[in-house]
């Protein structure tokens, strides 16, 4: 388990100075809350499908970064051995409302605890590569339904980062929409009581320069040949590699490839893949 170092600056511990073009990796660690829930959010008896999330205001020099490791404390509302969704995108707008931005990663975990306090821990196998700018949110979504309320929330100090959603369709498809097109507000918006931050963690690693998309050897930038490595890859005429497969789904997608050739460009901005 990674842990939490140095100073909270909107949900993202600081991290160290990086000399320019290192490639040494540095622990991210996204944390908004203060490591314990004083409430829990749900639709009551009952219960129903919501997501939670919260998001990340990542400075430019902490990019580019992969997430490895999603960390939430969940209630008995669930039993353990529940099943709970995985969402993970980037806001490259950076406002704060990720219902404006991407749905980057589905997926799907196993509770392991459920007792207020202990963090059940969900490896992002293979990692997931962000580049940037802006913001990075995940969200987690009880996928039976049934829990009463089954979102932490930690009340101490609200930082105006949280979000709470629900759709009209059961069951849900997969991707679902985004955002939900039923509910999507900040959770103090939910109820007068409802300021807080969702105790839900995102930790990884910053890697500099060694991983620019499409950067096979490593020297910190993209070659005309890595390009068309790139290119091969997504015509399936060589294996995925380089970080070229930013959402680790085995495939190199068309917007995968043009991130690499943003990379060879030197152009920051990211697009959103197929």
């Amino acid at each position: 388990m990674l842990a939490a170092i140095g100073i909270f600056l909107a949900g993202v511990t600081a991290l160290p100075a990086r000399a320019s073009g290192s490639p040494e990796s540095v622990p991210l660690s996204m944390i908004l809350d203060d490591g314990s829930a004083e409430d829990f959010i749900g639709c009551g008896q009952g219960g129903c499908r919501l997501v939670w999330v919260n998001t990340f205001a990542l400075d430019t020099g902490q990019y580019p970064f992969q997430l490895e490791e999603i960390q939430a404390i969940l209630p008995n509302f669930f039993e353990v051995g529940d099943t709970v969704r995985i969402l993970v995108g980037d806001d490259l707008d950076g406002d704060g409302d990720p219902g404006n931005g991407n749905l980057f990663l589905v997926d799907y975990a196993t509770v392991q605890f459920n007792d207020a306090a202990t963090w059940n821990v969900f490896p992002v196998d293979p990692p997931l590569n962000f580049d940037g700018p802006g913001d990075v949110w995940i969200g987690l979504v009880n996928e039976s339904g049934t829990q009463w309320n089954p979102a932490a929330l930690d009340t101490d100090n609200p930082r105006g980062r949280s979000w709470v959603g629900q759709w009209d369709t059961d069951p849900l498809p997969d991707p679902p929409a985004w955002p939900p097109n039923d509910l999507w507000d900040p959770v103090e918006n939910l109820c007068g009581n409802c300021a807080g931050n969702w105790v839900l963690r995102g930790f990884g690693t910053a890697s500099g320069a060694a991983s620019l998309p499409g950067d096979c050897n490593g020297d910190g930038m993209v070659s005309i040949g890595e390009v068309q490595r790139a290119i091969n890859m997504f015509l399936g005429i060589e294996p995925p590699g380089c970080n070229a497969d930013a959402n680790g789904d085995g495939m190199v997608s068309i917007g995968e490839v043009q991130r690499v050739i943003n990379a060879f460009l030197g152009i920051a901005r990211r697009v959103v893949l197929d």
